[in-house]
């Protein structure tokens, strides 16, 4: 028997900033906020099916991060993502946000055929 094991690291080096990067996709911190507030729901894929998620806030407030370094061992993997198809947009940082996660039903893909 074989068991294959997976790890995944994210290693960020950030500090608090009023400074929005000019290069990001999205206009302002209200853009990506809003993006973030609205797309609380996501999907994880478990052999045949999907587990669903949804992070339910009840204050919402966020601030930019100004990030030196980022690596995630994802995002890195060119056997997912091409080299040069994925770069780094933005990170925000969440405090003191009343919040519960929520457990969705499971999404079954031979269903979605």
């Amino acid at each position: 028997m074989y068991i294959l094991a997976v790890i995944t690291h994210l290693s960020i080096e950030a500090r608090e900033t009023d400074q929005w990067n000019e290069e990001s996709v999205f206009e302002n911190l209200n853009c990506v906020s809003d993006f973030f507030k609205n797309g609380s729901v996501g999907y994880s894929p478990d052999k045949n099916d999907f587990d669903g998620l949804e992070l339910r806030t009840y204050n919402w407030k966020v601030s930019l991060l100004d990030v030196k370094k980022v690596q995630s061992s994802f995002f890195e993997n060119e056997n997912i993502f091409p080299k040069g198809s994925v770069k780094f947009d933005n990170a925000l940082l969440m405090k003191d946000i009343e919040h519960e996660w929520i457990g969705l039903e499971k999404m079954n893909t031979t269903n979605m055929q």
